[in-house]
């Protein structure tokens, strides 16, 4: 219930069944990455840090743990840590790809962010607020973004265009 919470951004209701779950069961799966994210989200890089090293620790490949790891490296403004972290995570999530597109900006990795930023036009199609702030991101570094092809549709009856 409290990873439905934090999905939720009801983030002290998230840390507080957090809590409750780790009284009861403090081997649960992801349960320290939910409570680092959720000490990130409430403001508390220490706590967060302290929460998802120990897990990265254990889980130096679980992409969940390196996207939180990605995105605490982006707070800190750690751009190069964020890259390393959000890339390798591999989740492929318009939010956490914008981090990323942003993060390689700042490092003036310009074709990476580019390629990044045209992945995230291509995966949001259908959500032209994250396609204009991927095209935001890239016009305050002079880049533009090519815009996704639509989808072909083929008329009915195949390509020829008749009928059966």
């Amino acid at each position: 219930m409290g990873v439905l919470y934090y999905w939720q951004d009801q983030f002290d209701d998230a840390e507080r069944l957090l809590e409750v779950a780790e009284s009861k069961n403090p081997d649960l799966p992801s349960l320290r990455t939910y409570q680092g994210m959720t000490s990130m989200q409430l403001g508390r890089l220490a706590e967060a840090e302290s929460a998802l090293s120990k897990e990265l620790e254990e889980h130096p490949r679980e992409p969940l743990v390196l996207m939180a790891m990605g995105q605490l490296a982006f707070v800190r403004e750690d751009w190069a840590g964020a890259v390393q972290y959000l890339d390798g995570s591999k989740i492929v999530d318009t939010r956490v790809l914008l981090l990323l597109c942003e993060a390689q900006l700042r490092l003036d990795e310009r074709d990476a962010a580019r390629e990044t930023a045209q992945l995230v036009m291509t995966l949001s199609q259908a959500d032209t607020a994250v396609q204009a702030a991927a095209r935001r991101l890239l016009a305050e570094h002079g880049l533009e973004v090519d815009e996704p092809a639509a989808e072909a549709v083929p008329p009915p009856g195949g390509a020829g265009g008749h009928a059966p």
